[in-house]
């Protein structure tokens, strides 16, 4: 009984601290910028008992700072669990999808592109606007294998017509990509 009340009052705690945080970071949306609120609010997002709070609280997050949070906490974590996958499910809501940059906006349609055609026609969008974030999209484009029965025909035919690809690697290798939990 002992360990099994030190234990449920241990939980308790932390879902107080989260939600603490998450006031302080809605009535001073400013503490965002603070790299000691961002790494509890990382630490809260990858413990499964106060994730939903600490994701709550990134959705709250001003301007594009919020899409930025979510994307990366989904994308920056190899483990999948219920927690990268709530952040993705918020990253492609239309709430935090209306606040996200030209930069991640892109970065999202690539990964939602399921023809040879819709990814043609989002390359130069890519060259103008994409950052960092869309190079592994771009270099799965740039694979010629893939598809069909053996996986060996070319899943992107229509994108070979052009220097599109390389073009589109090039200009998102020039811009950094937003590291929001390491304050950059």
């Amino acid at each position: 009984d002992d360990a099994l009340k030190l234990a449920s009052a241990r939980r308790q705690r932390e879902l107080d601290k989260v939600a603490q945080l998450r006031q302080r970071l809605a009535r001073d949306p400013g503490l965002f910028k603070d790299a000691a609120n961002l790494a509890e609010l990382r630490r809260a997002a990858e413990d499964p008992l106060t994730a939903p709070d600490a994701l709550t609280a990134m959705t709250d997050a001003p301007g594009s700072l919020s899409a930025d949070l979510l994307y990366e906490l989904w994308t920056g974590t190899v483990a999948r669990n219920s927690a990268t996958e709530l952040a993705r499910a918020l990253v492609f809501s239309k709430e935090v999808r209306a606040k996200s940059s030209p930069e991640l906006s892109i970065a999202l349609e690539l990964r939602m592109a399921e023809t040879c055609e819709q990814n043609k026609e989002l390359l130069p969008r890519v060259i103008e606007k994409g950052d960092k974030r869309s190079l592994s999209l771009l270099a799965k484009l740039s694979r010629r294998f893939g598809c069909g029965p053996n996986k060996r025909l070319d899943c992107y035919p229509c994108l070979r017509e052009s220097k599109l690809i390389d073009e589109a690697m090039l200009a998102v290798k020039k811009r950094r990509e937003p590291k929001p939990f390491l304050g950059k």
